[in-house]
């Protein structure tokens, strides 16, 4: 319903109503939840320029648990949940969801992965926010944490990638915090970027070039036939994704650049690895993970709401410390710890001695 609405008044629409409910009750402090477009992002930007975007993740197994009453009561299965889940990660037309671009643009991120009773869980959520309430208030509790510091780095290589799709940064530190080796996601060194080499991207032009055969043929789903195809590439029955259907890698298979975590671990030239921290602003495809694995980096951290099964499971075979990140991202990293600094200033200047 929320998809039918942004589509016919907009896609920012359902902000734009909160906003004017918001002005009308003149609360110094406003929290909108269920914001999942980009649309809805901007819209509060321009509104207000202190608003911090909180992302609040979760893994897929803990999400299912949660879900899982609801969906049974209703007749649904595992299955319903998966394609629920699915749909809601990044939906390629302005009004649909589009939950991992909003987490990939948050401010703050909270991991909420912990299971609670009910009655327990409010009082451990509470607990653990009360650090970034402070920050909003500009009243800190303490600086930023070496997990911060790591990927507010990541994020910086991140802004070096020239890839048209998505821009990913990867750092590498010891174990005692110094940084090691640092990537971003970019076609190899002999080669331009897909921009200037093609004009467009290599990767989406070749899904779209075997999503257009389809022509003709029917919905794997609903078996409807599909006629007119074109971008976004949904069956007009159903909706279903086909480009998420058949391309569940999202194409990767055909991309020339090395991803970001490829890159910090070459570009590492035969240092050492072992015991270090990779810290990426993604979770790494199943070839990265092996990379990582062999490498003998042992502990991993991500900003990631989707992360890719394969890989995890991968991961945790080989005693790989799969961390979500938690906390302040590049985004808001200097303007909410800039009154810390100044706290810290003022608590230790020489004549308050």
């Amino acid at each position: 319903m929320g998809n039918m609405f942004a589509g016919s008044e907009g896609p920012y629409v359902l902000a734009e109503l909160a906003w004017r409910a918001a002005k009308k009750a003149k609360s110094p402090r406003v929290v909108f939840d269920g914001i999942k477009r980009e649309a809805e992002v901007s819209f509060f930007r321009e509104q207000c320029p202190s608003f911090c975007l909180i992302a609040v993740q979760c893994g897929r197994d803990e999400r299912w648990k949660r879900a899982a009453d609801t969906y049974h009561a209703q007749g649904l299965t595992d299955e319903d949940f998966e394609r629920d889940d699915m749909r809601d990660q990044i939906e390629e037309v302005p009004c649909g969801q589009q939950v991992s671009l909003c987490v990939d643009d948050a401010d703050i991120v909270v991991n909420n992965n912990a299971h609670f009773s009910k009655t327990a869980a409010v009082s451990a959520l509470q607990q653990r926010v009360e650090r970034y309430v402070g920050l909003l208030r500009r009243q800190p509790l303490s600086g930023p944490s070496a997990d911060e510091i790591a990927m507010a780095m990541a994020y910086a290589q991140a802004e070096a990638s020239e890839c048209i799709k998505r821009h990913v940064g990867a750092v590498i530190v010891d174990p005692d915090g110094r940084l090691v080796s640092v990537g971003f996601n970019q076609n190899p060194l002999s080669m331009r970027a897909c921009h200037e080499q093609y004009g467009h991207c290599r990767k989406d032009d070749l899904m779209a070039r075997r999503l257009e055969k389809l022509e003709g043929t029917f919905c794997p789903e609903c078996g409807q036939p599909l006629n007119g195809l074109g971008a976004p590439f949904r069956c007009p029955g159903c909706g279903l994704s086909l480009k998420g259907h058949y391309f569940a890698d999202h194409g990767v298979r055909w991309c020339l650049a090395l991803h970001a975590e490829e890159r910090a671990i070459g570009l590492a030239r035969g240092t050492d690895l072992r015991g270090c921290s990779l810290y990426t602003t993604t979770f790494p495809c199943l070839n990265c993970a092996k990379l990582i694995t062999d490498a003998g980096i042992r502990r991993l951290v991500y900003v990631e709401p989707y992360p890719e099964r394969e890989s995890v499971g991968l991961l945790a075979e080989n005693s790989v410390e799969v961390v979500p990140f938690e906390g302040v991202k590049a985004r808001a990293f200097h303007t909410l710890y800039k009154p810390y600094r100044a706290v810290m200033e003022d608590r230790y200047r020489l004549d308050s001695m």
